[in-house]
């Protein structure tokens, strides 16, 4: 028995409508597969920004502690060796910074109390 032509014919058009819709499917596919892979790489790079965030305040709280444990000798002593300094000359510079100008002249003048009366 052979098979009619209409189903030849249908079974062809049904055969072409699938081959020709192809591309748009596989193209949704990969489309989807492109968003995904996006979506990934976007999370990893996130990931990586948290990640070197935390590592950076742990090595900043790392430095603040050792600011806040350093001992008044060890400040001194690193004062000295960074200016070159020693307190009493650093007072010196800071006295005689204050005496010039304007700020010496009122720190000179002596002006006696005024009273008042009391009727």
């Amino acid at each position: 028995m052979p098979i009619p032509e209409e189903i030849i014919e249908s079974i062809a058009i049904d055969n072409i409508k699938t081959i020709a819709a192809g591309p748009a499917v596989n193209s949704q596919f990969y489309q989807g597969l492109a968003m995904g892979n996006a979506v990934h790489n976007q999370n990893l790079s996130q990931q990586s920004a948290i990640s070197e965030q935390s590592a950076i305040g742990i090595a900043r709280l790392a430095t603040v502690k050792q600011l806040i444990e350093v001992d008044p000798i060890e400040s001194v002593a690193v004062n000295k060796i960074l200016t070159g300094n020693d307190v009493a000359s650093q007072m010196q510079t800071l006295l005689a910074a204050l005496n010039s100008g304007a700020q010496g002249v009122k720190a000179q003048v002596v002006t006696p109390p005024v009273y008042r009366e009391v009727a």
